[in-house]
């Protein structure tokens, strides 16, 4: 059996790879991310991770608002490791770091995509030593 990994889709709201032990999204411009787009990104997440862990990667280079609610209950540990934020622009970081106070698991910031990959990496081999 093939491996479904990497794979693009394109949603309405955003683009999105699947990687084997991360998610790499990139919100489109001007995107009110609300219940909607939380549902169609956790269907993804059901239908590509359902057996196994991740991390969610938001890359942070387009203008778009979330509403933080949608952080709440969204956490479930045994799949969603965490969640990493790449940005460089002020603004992206303190509107991150709000954000961060509605999730309740691990959620980092980080300047480049690179990081945030060893970031989720390690996250996946915290899981692998419990």
């Amino acid at each position: 059996m093939t491996s479904p990994f990497p794979k693009k889709i394109d949603l309405e709201f955003a683009n999105v790879e699947l990687h084997e032990n991360f998610i790499i999204s990139t919100i489109n411009e001007g995107v009110l991310f609300d219940h909607a787009e939380k549902r169609v990104m956790f269907e993804l997440f059901d239908t590509y991770y359902s057996d196994n862990a991740f991390v969610y990667i938001g890359i942070r280079k387009n203008d778009y608002t979330i509403n933080p609610v949608c952080y709440i209950n969204s956490y479930d540990p045994a799949r969603l490791r965490g969640v990493a934020i790449v940005s460089n622009a002020v603004r992206s970081i303190e509107i991150s770091s709000y954000e961060k106070q509605f999730f309740e698991g691990p959620f980092q910031i980080f300047s480049t995509l690179e990081e945030a990959k060893e970031w989720a990496q390690h996250m996946k081999q915290k899981q692998h030593a419990r």
